[in-house]
């Protein structure tokens, strides 16, 4: 069973009513105008697999009762006005979830723990918010991850060597953060990275050479760091023998920090 509203123009807020629909499976509500809170009564539709309420003006909180929805694979509230922390229990959706999507909102708080129950999850969109504090070390259990997205936050701390564990991570995107420190040189173990974006943040010291490991990237964005030294060799290699098309540091000017022979472009 199927309710498909998406991509009208309906306004007002979700009604109450919905929770009658006991054997709803997928619910689109997505790009609408919808506003007001998340009906509570969504939260009682313990058959829902599939939810996208994304690009309306829904505004408030997630409930902790997400936690309730069992057979959640597919999770869409992306691109409205949400607030608050992201609840603990949305870790008791571990064993259907596979796509969660909250960025362009604005919750803030740490990035949860409990999101690394999350086993089955190959999709995790939490960019443009206010998320604050560092990476928690425990989401290296994410062994299925495919996409991480937490770019334009207010993360801090350092890139923790365990996110190796995300060995099926094709695309990383931590830029425009508050993150320190040296890059990993273990982010040269994730080998089949397509897409790796630092920018935008205080990483220092020089590029690893393991980076040059990393044979099926695309883009790889290092600039407005303080980054320096000489581009190793094998990363350019990149360049000319494999894929990476996009490769930006801060290379501009003759007295620049990063110097780079292979990179597509340069700036300051």
């Amino acid at each position: 069973y199927g309710l498909g509203l998406h991509e009208n123009a309906l306004t007002g807020s979700i009604p109450f009513s919905i929770g009658l629909c006991t054997k709803l499976r997928n619910c689109y509500l997505d790009r609408n105008q919808l506003s007001g809170t998340i009906a509570e009564e969504i939260y009682s539709l313990s058959r829902l697999a599939d939810l996208r309420l994304r690009s309306n003006k829904l505004a408030g909180s997630i409930s902790e009762k997400i936690g309730q929805l069992k057979s959640l694979e597919l999770l869409y509230v992306d691109d409205n006005l949400l607030t608050s922390t992201i609840p603990r229990e949305i870790g008791a959706l571990g064993s259907r979830l596979e796509e969660l999507h909250l960025q362009d909102n604005q919750f803030s708080g740490p990035l949860e723990v409990e999101i690394s129950r999350l086993s089955r999850l190959k999709e995790l969109y939490l960019s443009s918010n206010k998320l604050t504090g560092p990476i928690p070390v425990e989401w290296s259990d994410l062994k299925d991850l495919k996409q991480l997205f937490l770019a334009s936050n207010e993360l801090t701390g350092t890139i923790p060597i365990h996110i190796t564990g995300m060995e099926f991570l094709v695309a990383l995107q931590l830029q425009s953060n508050k993150l320190e420190g040296t890059l990993p040189t273990e982010l040269g173990e994730l080998f089949r990275l397509e897409y790796l974006h630092l920018e935008e943040n205080k990483f220092q010291k020089q590029i690893p050479t393991e980076f040059g490991q990393l044979v099926h990237l695309e883009k790889l964005t290092l600039h407005s760091n303080k980054l320096s030294g000489q581009v190793p060799q094998d990363v350019c290699n990149l360049v000319t023998r494999n894929n990476l098309a996009e490769f930006i540091t801060d290379c501009a000017g003759e007295s620049s920090a990063v110097q780079c022979t292979c990179c597509s472009k340069c700036v300051r």
